[in-house]
């Protein structure tokens, strides 16, 4: 499963409602808000990575008071033995 963390900047302090609203997207694992300006990150899962631009345009994008949103995929420890 292929998951990334996407940062949210929001709209005039509106992350409440924007984090209700994340919360009823079935690829959306985790929803924080971060002590930044207005600022939320997620973390999505999808069975490969092309799948993520329909879930971050068709989905995330759609829901109102959310000004951009910036994609980090997530690639598993390569080289890393923690």
């Amino acid at each position: 499963m292929a998951q990334a963390f996407i940062t949210i900047h929001c709209l005039n302090s509106k992350e409440s409602n924007v984090m209700l609203r994340l919360e009823e997207i079935p690829e959306v694992i985790d929803v924080d808000r971060v002590i930044e300006n207005y600022e939320i990150i997620c973390r999505i899962a999808a069975p490969t990575y092309n799948d993520f631009s329909d879930i971050i345009s068709k989905k995330i994008r759609k829901i109102p008071r959310i000004k951009s949103t910036i994609t980090s995929n997530i690639i598993n420890n390569q080289g890393f033995n923690k």
